[in-house]
């Protein structure tokens, strides 16, 4: 398993979530 490739998909994974997530707190906020 390449740690590089598992690292990059997690910082996707969370850079997605956190856009959601700031998103969601403009619209409610």
């Amino acid at each position: 398993m390449d740690v590089g490739n598992y690292l990059k998909l997690w910082l996707s994974n969370n850079y997605v979530l956190a856009i959601i997530l700031l998103s969601s707190g403009y619209r409610f906020g």
